[in-house]
């Protein structure tokens, strides 16, 4: 396999697994499929070792079932993803606890919505905005969840539910919600981020599956019909000069932007594009890397500097390591930190 160079990039025949595709945007903006000389992928993807047969897996979330639909919409699968960790220092706003997960099997795509509950009230939100305004979903297969039920009939979609015990059954679902968070842990580990900053780590993820080139198609062009993501494609985590918004002032004598960490794309209800970056101030995590997401300002910027050398830094993933070498006592000169 060759990985597929989008629009505007030099025509270059990169082989998929290879070290020079490690270090392709691209595979930086979601890591799929894993990489052997990735070091965010092997973080990521390590598990312990089973006394297994080995099996070689050239494409990790191929998702195949019988009869595949052709449009949007004809036919839709949905599950709950749940954190189970607890968010205490964020206590003064709502903690993003669980979130959706809808994936049209015609076109592969894939959403997540994070909510501070499972309740039928936020499945719809979700719901509305995965559809969007023009777009209609025919039927939704999901498992008899008594919230998805609800849902699926306020948003007037032909329902279909699983055999009650067998999760097999909605096997499709079960793995859109595993593929999602392998995504948002594969980001968390290249941003250096805290794990509270799931919820934009998994949005990023999946915006980035969605505008993905495979086999020369994405899921966008297929679901909009309106060719090819044309922004900036930035890994989650990555460094950033931005515009900030009008209410952010500056140094009148300075430059007119500000450093930053990419956190990820705004998007109207259906998934479309607003032509917005969602772009997080640098200087909270200067002084922790671990700060709250309450206490991080996300700017909606439509300017950002263009990355001219295709080589991103992750600031925070780099000071968490300085700081981790400094706590050990490893004896490491100080110039071997920058």
């Amino acid at each position: 396999m060759l990985a597929t160079i989008p629009e505007g990039e030099e025509e270059e025949a990169i082989a998929i697994g290879s070290a020079e595709e490690a270090k392709t945007t691209e595979h930086m903006m979601c890591h799929l499929p894993k990489n052997p000389h990735c070091e965010v992928c092997a973080k990521a993807k390590i598990q312990r070792k089973h006394k297994r047969a080995k099996v070689l897996m050239l494409e990790e979330d191929g998702i195949k079932a019988k009869g595949q639909p052709v449009k949007f919409g004809d036919q839709v699968t949905g599950d709950h993803m749940i954190r189970n960790e607890d968010d205490t220092e964020d206590t003064d706003v709502p903690v993003d606890t669980v979130a959706a997960v809808f994936l049209d099997r015609a076109t592969k795509w894939i959403a997540v919505y994070p909510k501070s509950s499972k309740s039928a009230k936020h499945t719809i939100e979700a719901m509305k905005h995965f559809a969007g305004s023009k777009d209609t979903v025919s039927t939704f297969y999901c498992e008899n969840a008594p919230e998805l039920i609800t849902a699926a009939r306020a948003c007037q979609w032909r329902l279909s539910t699983v055999t009650t015990g067998m999760p097999q059954t909605n096997g499709v679902a079960e793995r859109s919600v595993r593929t999602v968070k392998e995504g948002s842990s594969r980001g968390i580990a290249q941003s250096g981020l805290c794990t509270k900053c799931w919820p934009d780590a998994g949005e990023h993820f999946c915006f980035s599956k969605n505008v993905a080139l495979v086999d020369g198609d994405s899921s966008y062009n297929r679901r909009h019909g309106r060719g090819h993501f044309k922004g900036e494609r930035i890994p989650f985590g990555a460094f950033v000069d931005f515009m900030p918004q009008p209410d952010t002032k500056l140094d009148a004598m300075g430059g007119r932007t500000m450093p930053g960490v990419f956190v990820g794309y705004h998007t109207h209800a259906g998934g479309i594009w607003s032509g917005d970056y969602l772009v997080a101030d640098y200087a909270p995590f200067k002084k922790d890397c671990d700060v709250g997401r309450a206490k991080v300002k996300v700017h909606r910027a439509k300017e950002v500097v263009k990355n001219l050398s295709g080589k991103f830094i992750f600031p925070v993933a780099e000071r968490r390591r300085e700081r981790a070498l400094k706590e050990e006592d490893f004896g490491v000169p100080n110039e071997q930190l920058k």
